[in-house]
């Protein structure tokens, strides 16, 4: 059986980006077939691995200035040239799962969400509200619901990768979902000694819709030591809000990150009515509890004072609450630790592989 692999753009590295090297590593005779592909942003591909970036999307001029040029992107995933290929995988937050395949083929969708910004969840900045970018963004985003709801009905089959998601998959495209949580790699974790000290810890992209100025304004609230680490669209504007007792490490190694969770009092998770959440399963893993807004994906992961806590009010002020309450309770770093374990590699790959071989009937 020949398997293909499609995913939205392989020029960053985040949580979509890792689940898509997990269903590799089952596939990995699979060539993935993309928008566009900067292997220098993607550290757990090899050169061996066989990358396909859209001709059309992937040119310069497009490639340099890709954010108006997304109209193309329905036209560039319907154009993809998939007929070789009996089982095709795509991996989605977008608009990868509108390939179009042929009624013996079999196309299942392992979708992340769907699209945030064209169901009114908040995206990576606020620019698309903008008095003068608002007009033309509402009627290319009618017209991209249109196409999306259409694009969802062709899919043979959905996995989400959350309760939550599963939730929306149905809403918005009346479709049913299995739930298979993505992995976290514990697997090939540097084991290290729970050394807690005094600082909080926020691991994020700097997006708008991930509200890290709640952490922020709470540590400045309370002079508790907030370390922050991540880079995005809004690091500017979130430094310019930063106290005295917040520390920034921007991006940070593997092996310094696993320090930070080792030592770090929580884990801030400021998402609210996240997809999914890896970054509490990743702080977990290192026996590290995890303070998070009571929604989304984290109802799936969080057990509260077992490994951690909510905050219900969506505000500073209810974080400090929070935080209050946490500094008052114990944690145990195995109950951690054991949770983290449900969302393993390892795990991952046969709950996949046997939804995968179920539907094809054979084992790949």
């Amino acid at each position: 059986m020949k398997v293909a692999l499609v995913h939205d753009f392989l020029n960053t590295y985040g949580g979509a980006e890792r689940l898509l090297y997990s269903i590799h590593q089952i596939y990995p005779e699979a060539p993935i077939f993309t928008t566009i592909h900067n292997p220098s942003k993607l550290p757990d591909f090899s050169p061996n691995h066989l990358v396909i970036p859209s001709k059309t999307y992937s040119t310069g001029f497009v490639r340099r200035f890709s954010k108006p040029f997304t109209f193309l992107l329905p036209l560039v995933f319907e154009q993809l040239d998939l007929s070789e290929y009996d089982l095709i995988i795509s991996s989605t937050a977008g608009f990868a799962k509108g390939i179009v395949t042929r009624s013996d083929q079999l196309h299942i969708c392992y979708c992340h969400t769907p699209p945030r910004f064209l169901y009114k969840y908040e995206g990576e900045s606020n620019r698309r509200m903008v008095w003068y970018y608002a007009p033309f963004v509402s009627v290319l985003d009618s017209y991209f619901r249109i196409w999306d709801e259409f694009a969802a009905s062709r899919v043979d089959l959905f996995v989400a990768n959350s309760q939550n998601t599963a939730r929306r998959i149905k809403k918005y495209y009346r479709r049913e979902a299995e739930v298979i949580y993505p992995p976290v790699n514990i697997e090939s974790q540097k084991i290290l000694e729970r050394d807690p000290q005094d600082f909080y810890l926020l691991v994020s992209r700097l997006s708008a819709y991930k509200h890290v100025e709640i952490a922020i304004e709470a540590a400045n609230k309370t002079g508790k030591k907030l370390t922050i680490v991540g880079t995005g669209p809004e690091e500017e504007r979130l430094k310019a809000l930063s106290g005295p007792t917040v520390t920034w490490e921007g991006f940070v190694t593997d092996e310094r990150l696993a320090e930070l969770y080792s030592q770090a009092k929580a884990l801030i998770y400021t998402v609210q009515d996240e997809d999914f959440g890896m970054t509490p399963i990743e702080a977990m893993s290192y026996g590290c509890p995890v303070i998070g807004h009571r929604s989304g994906g984290l109802l799936e992961s969080i057990q509260e004072y077992e490994n951690g806590m909510f905050f219900d009010e969506y505000t500073s002020d209810g974080l400090v609450k929070t935080i209050g309450s946490f500094d008052s309770h114990t944690f145990e770093p195995q109950k951690a630790k054991e949770r983290a374990k449900d969302f393993s590699m390892d795990v991952f790959k046969q709950r996949f592989s046997e939804f995968v071989n179920t539907q094809t009937h054979i084992s790949i």
